[in-house]
């Protein structure tokens, strides 16, 4: 957010070069969000150096902040789609629980969940990481989907045995 409170990486504000430019250059409250376009915008960390006046070294760090900005979008993705996916593996859960009862699926989705941490052992080279992190909530959100048909499979099942212990 910038310091009046409006998100100037939304689509609504697109700085044309010559402005960014000319912030880039000019001190102010709102430079370090201009920086950040011209380095969306593709101008190297050398030219926005003589531009600003910036050490190169703050310049270059910026600009791994703006890239993984980029990488972290991908990420939220990553989260809409693990939902999505768990949503509609629902009812295969729900058709399971019903074959095998709903403490094996707990069993099953608790092993599942575990095993689903391991993807995220390994190479954290960018790329690896976010094909780790696919698998991770690819499989974390099959797994996460049975274990809550489990759990309702389980309360109503307490339920209707007059509140026994069925665990």
């Amino acid at each position: 957010l910038a310091s009046d409170g409006l998100d100037r990486g939304a689509t609504e504000f697109q700085p044309s070069e010559d402005d960014i430019r000319a912030a880039a250059a000019t001190p102010g409250a709102d430079r370090v969000i201009f920086l950040r376009y011209a380095l969306k915008h593709g101008i190297s960390v050398a030219e926005l150096h003589e531009l600003s006046g910036i050490d190169p070294w703050f310049l270059d760090n910026l600009a791994e902040i703006v890239e993984l900005e980029d990488e972290l979008r991908q990420i939220g993705s990553l989260e809409a789609g693990a939902g999505v996916l768990g949503f509609l593996v629902m009812p295969w859960w729900g058709n399971l629980t019903d074959r095998i009862g709903g403490k094996n699926v707990m069993r099953l989705c608790a092993f599942g969940v575990a095993l689903s941490l391991f993807f995220m052992v390994g190479d954290t080279v960018t790329y690896g990481f976010i094909a780790a992190l696919l698998a991770w909530k690819t499989t974390g959100g099959i797994f996460g989907a049975g274990m809550a048909t489990g759990q309702q499979y389980l309360t109503l099942s307490l339920a209707e045995q007059g509140r026994r212990n069925i665990y």
